[in-house]
């Protein structure tokens, strides 16, 4: 039981990281200098925001989109399929994730050190193993990831369409890089704050 608890706390942990990451505007642009060509840069300042405010929230994508000030005419017509989906596919996860936590929760409740420490012991080996797949086998991972998630390959846009310009494979390597590395960080912090010792029970002198 103590088990099962503290791989539903590390699950957790791994999904709300996810969803930060999601949302990390100032994240996504950064990979991006270091990723993408510089017209698509130039061109698609604004299409960062609109595209993780649509995979986050959801919502129409052509008038996410435009609210978001992006290129009005290079959104492709297989994004308004594609970006509601991995919004789907997010959400799903984001609640498997909070059921998982509280789940995690409840169980640990008599034996919440043990679970922590056992929690950050996960997250090291699991988030380690993720490192070093996302540097080593990324792609062959990344395409099995679709071809297990998506129906159809609405995913796939040439390289000059700008979406596919900000958003190419490396950038979803470096990010992924990120995710693991923050769940072994989660997994450190979890060890050092389970080896921290409570306060001690004073005596009194009589």
């Amino acid at each position: 039981m103590i088990w099962l608890a503290a791989t539903l706390r590390t699950f957790a942990t791994a999904t709300a990281i996810l969803r930060f990451l999601a949302s990390a505007v100032w994240l996504h642009r950064l990979i991006q200098q270091r990723v993408s060509p510089r017209w698509a840069l130039e061109r698609g300042a604004a299409v960062p925001g609109a595209v993780s405010d649509l995979v986050v929230h959801g919502g129409d994508p052509r008038t996410v989109w435009l609210d978001h000030g992006a290129p009005p005419g290079d959104l492709p017509d297989v994004s308004h399929r594609h970006l509601p989906e991995v919004h789907r596919l997010l959400k799903l996860i984001w609640r498997a994730g909070m059921v998982s936590g509280a789940a995690g929760t409840a169980l640990s409740a008599r034996h919440s050190t043990t679970v922590m420490r056992r929690s950050g012991l996960i997250s090291l080996l699991a988030g380690g193993i993720g490192l070093v797949a996302s540097m080593v086998v990324f792609q062959p991972a990344w395409d099995l990831y679709h071809r297990m998630a998506y129906a159809n390959r609405d995913w796939e846009l040439p390289d000059e369409v700008l979406l596919a310009a900000l958003y190419p494979e490396r950038f979803y390597q470096r990010l992924a890089t990120v995710w693991f590395g923050g769940i072994v960080a989660a997994g450190a912090a979890f060890l050092m704050a389970s080896g921290r010792p409570r306060g001690r029970t004073s005596r009194g002198a009589g």
